[in-house]
């Protein structure tokens, strides 16, 4: 989702491996496909799209998969991964906010083991979290504007934390004094770890009541806290054990070894001249181990690898015969779990939302179908599953706060196939 530039060290408590250098002259988009020439020609328009917006300088390079049926019907890898050096289909990228909908999952996973509860007080798993309380509007007070804390009605509960219905708030998309509160603490500041993450949120008023609106918030980045406290592992280690080793996702991670650095795509900001190096102060730095793993937009990734993810979800909680959920549970994550609960954030597209990603709500003619899930990262990543139509979609760049491109990609995809 988007934010101002200036804020993402305090989102993601790293930095970038480089620094902002003057855009280098645009050449011809340079593509890779390892698709049939029937299946190129059915979404030739989607590959065009993407050729013409490298063309076009709206982003330097991308990797796009697409599947349908279980059959790969486009690979394409185009522009420049890194100055100089082709785009490569097993380039890794920054996916940010496409670690909530793992991070969900691995919450999931110990609700099927039972060892964690839907409903249960996330103050039962963070005690530091009991005695939240929640900023309202002193209606007795001669000063307009003027704020109370005041009890919560009920505790902020896990399903909260999968639904962003926790109350809770990321502090950039509003200029509320919960958010200012929530921006001045620090939460997700230079330097924090899962430990002093909580506590300083601990100090924080709630925005809302817990369990009464959707808020885009740092809700996932708790859940991931929430995580290792009941799986007694860090979140790396759990991701690892239950959902990338098991799935074969070999190049996700928390950082990028040594010796997968080269295949990093470089990461772009855009500015007054055009797209330019962002700073270290602008992306994720892969040679960094973090001290605080963000559940909400910590990862790096391939398009392979998120493919693989995305399949097990169109397989309801299953890749071939590893299952990662119940079949239930999957399909409960992928259902609307809002219950008309307000979500202005979502609802000027007509979206509803699961565990940790969005659900299409309205039924159209043409593009995905109702009940398709997605979600994207800050730096124009993107994915979706259309389990009716039996599509699914992986969408890669790195241009930061550009996270329309993913969409429009989609879009195009839906366009060439005529539905």
């Amino acid at each position: 989702m988007r934010l101002p530039t200036s804020t993402l060290l305090q989102l993601a408590a790293l930095t970038a491996p480089f620094p902002a250098l003057a855009a280098p002259a645009q050449e011809p988009a340079r593509e890779v496909e390892t698709s049939d020439e029937a299946e190129v020609s059915a979404l030739e328009p989607a590959r065009e799209h993407v050729l013409e917006a490298i063309e076009k300088g709206r982003y330097r390079g991308a990797v796009a998969f697409v599947e349908r049926a279980g059959e790969r019907e486009l690979t394409l890898a185009a522009g420049e991964g890194r100055p100089g050096i082709p785009m490569e289909t097993d380039a890794i990228f920054r996916i940010y906010s496409m670690t909530k909908p793992i991070t969900a999952v691995a919450a999931l996973v110990l609700v099927d083991e039972e060892a964690l509860a839907l409903d249960a007080p996330v103050s039962r798993y963070l005690p530091e979290l009991e005695e939240l309380e929640v900023l309202v509007e002193d209606r007795d007070a001669r000063d307009g504007g003027a704020t109370k804390r005041v009890a919560c009605a009920r505790p902020m509960t896990v399903r909260d934390l999968l639904t962003h219905t926790s109350g809770l708030t990321y502090g950039f998309f509003g200029r509320s004094e919960a958010d200012r509160l929530m921006r001045r603490a620090g939460v997700l500041g230079p330097g924090v770890t899962g430990e002093t993450m909580i506590e300083r949120l601990a100090t924080v008023p709630l925005k809302y009541q817990p369990g009464t609106r959707f808020e885009y918030s740092v809700s996932s980045d708790v859940l991931g806290r929430v995580v290792e406290v009941v799986s007694r592992k860090p979140l790396d280690r759990f991701f690892e054990e239950r959902i990338f080793g098991p799935l074969g996702m070999v190049d996700t991670g928390f950082t990028v070894p040594e010796t997968k650095r080269d295949r990093v795509a470089a990461c772009h900001v855009r500015g007054s001249l055009g797209l330019r190096r962002a700073s270290r102060r602008e992306a994720l730095d892969p040679r960094r181990t973090p001290t605080f793993l963000s559940g909400g937009g910590g990862l790096f990734s391939t398009a392979d690898d998120y493919m693989r993810f995305c399949n097990m979800l169109l397989g309801d909680g299953a890749l071939g015969d590893v299952r990662i959920l119940k079949e239930k549970t999957a399909r409960e994550m992928m259902s609307d779990q809002l219950d008309g609960k307000p979500a202005p954030m979502l609802a000027f597209t007509g979206e509803a939302f699961g565990y940790g990603l969005a659900v299409h709500d309205i039924a159209r003619r043409t593009g995905p179908k109702k009940g398709t899930v997605w979600w994207g990262g800050i730096a124009g990543t993107g994915f979706w599953v259309d389990r009716e139509s039996r599509a699914v979609g992986v969408f890669m760049i790195q241009n930061m706060n550009e996270d329309h491109h993913a969409g429009a990609f989609r879009r195009a995809v839906y366009g060439s196939i005529g539905r």
